[in-house]
């Protein structure tokens, strides 16, 4: 299993390069807020309640 998984990491695509990668302000809290609202419809569905109805505001 050891070597498969040494295997398949060489064949993994370098999706960054070295370069540090900064967000702006604005997508950070657009990010946040799409994580808070997927952690939400989790929680909805964990605990089998109907989930709310919410308007998706375009970016």
């Amino acid at each position: 299993m050891a070597k498969l998984t040494r295997e398949m990491a060489n064949d993994q695509l370098t999706l960054l390069d070295d370069r540090v990668w900064k967000l702006d302000r604005r997508t950070r809290e657009v990010g946040k807020q799409g994580i808070a609202e997927a952690r939400a419809a989790l929680r909805r569905a964990m605990s089998g309640n109907q989930p709310q109805s919410t308007a998706h505001k375009a970016a």
